[in-house]
């Protein structure tokens, strides 16, 4: 069991329910989505309108003793832009997460650095990726599944490029997903595989493939052209991103099917899957949970109702092996080994590969003291929500 999997839950609330082995009625309890809800953190769950708004209040018997903020109103604005409107016209107080886009971050650091309204605090706390589809009866560009053809499309995207223009120099390009700040990043950078920005090699690779280039691009034996499909998620920096790699490739003579998928549709799990080429996603640098990215148990089927963090389904078995070892053993030697291992494993084949370390930006108005920086594997920034307060 790894982190998340393990959550305490009220027994006198829904373990009758849990007994009585109705999967689909415990799943779909109003416990999960409405004031029912009974965790054990610092604050209760006092109102709940869905898509617009969450209040709390603090628990008096918080076992780390009462939050110093009595109500805590948590709304839900999906729009980064607005987001940074009610920012400026004090509607809101802070932000939570990664719901401050990159661009977005720069943009209130730089007005309430001069204005002295508040603070950013700016982390690289996400390996954001690409997954490729891997499922026959999903994909739709069969040359995918030849490595020479997975390598030839890493090498030929400028990343360091697109880390630098959506974070203008703050964010570099990512290889594993692991942060650089991580005692085992200068092993497991010696030992893995890297692809960096080279046209030239992406030719040669396509050509070593079967690919024939022509003046509007590479073609197969068929006459039929090499054409990816991209998906990213809605937001102005996804966008752009989606736009560089397009036009990286295009320039070699890959044509790129750019997908935008709508905001309504991200948490839609099966569509989420059914990308036919590739797939751009982020995930939190926790190592070694996090590593499950690849492993063939994620693959998010039907059979799983379609969840699992492998969307594209790579399945390798030794890279299998050594994630298990990576996530079980008492070992810690051979739990550094395993990491290393299954690290080196995903890059030589290219099951996955990465873009860029994305930045977390969390912003906070003037006297708002508390929010701020969190180690990466921690899960989200509320996490000393109770030692939050208003100075005078």
């Amino acid at each position: 069991m790894i982190t998340r999997q393990f959550e305490a839950l009220p027994e006198h609330v829904i373990g009758s329910l849990f007994d009585a082995g109705d999967r689909e009625a415990f799943l779909n309890s109003a416990f999960w989505s409405s004031t029912a809800y009974v965790g054990n953190g610092p604050y209760r769950l006092t109102a709940w309108d869905p898509g617009t708004q969450l209040v709390y209040q603090a628990f008096d018997d918080y076992f780390m003793g009462r939050a110093k903020i009595d109500e805590i109103i948590v709304r839900i604005i999906p729009d980064a832009n607005t987001l940074v409107s009610n920012l400026f016209g004090g509607a809101i107080d802070g932000t939570l997460g990664i719901t401050l886009g990159q661009q977005q971050a720069i943009t209130v650091r730089n007005r309430w650095e001069a204005s002295g309204e508040g603070r950013v605090v700016i982390m690289p706390a996400r390996f954001q990726f690409v997954q490729i589809q891997f499922d026959q009866t999903k994909n739709g560009q069969p040359a995918l599944f030849d490595a020479r053809v997975r390598r030839a499309l890493v090498h030929g995207i400028d990343r360091e490029t697109i880390a630098n223009v959506l974070s203008e120099g703050m964010a570099s390009a990512a290889e594993v997903v692991m942060s650089p700040s991580d005692p085992q990043y200068s092993r497991v950078e010696a030992a893995i595989s890297k692809y960096p920005y080279d046209p030239g090699r992406t030719v040669a690779l396509l050509q070593e493939a079967g690919w024939t280039k022509r003046d509007d691009g590479f073609v197969n034996a068929a006459g039929l052209p090499l054409s990816v499909d991209l998906w990213n998620t809605a937001g102005s920096d996804n966008e752009r991103e989606g736009n560089i790699i397009a036009a990286n490739l295009g320039e070699i003579g890959v044509h790129v099917n750019l997908t935008i998928v709508p905001n309504s549709r991200i948490s839609d799990t099966e569509y989420r899957t059914s990308f036919p080429g590739l797939n751009i996603t982020a995930g939190p640098t926790d190592i070694p949970q996090t590593m499950n990215i690849g492993h063939s148990d994620q693959c998010a089927v039907a059979e799983r109702r379609w969840v699992g963090t492998n969307r594209g389904c790579w399945k390798n078995a030794e890279y299998d092996r050594n994630y298990l070892i990576a996530s079980t053993s008492l070992d810690p030697a051979e739990r550094a080994d395993a990491v290393v291992n299954a690290l080196k494993v995903m890059t030589d084949d290219v099951g996955i590969f990465g873009l860029m370390y994305n930045l977390e930006a969390v912003a906070a108005r003037k006297g708002l003291i508390g929010p701020g920086l969190r180690w990466p594997p921690q899960v989200g920034t509320t996490w000393n929500v109770h030692e939050w307060y208003w100075a005078q």
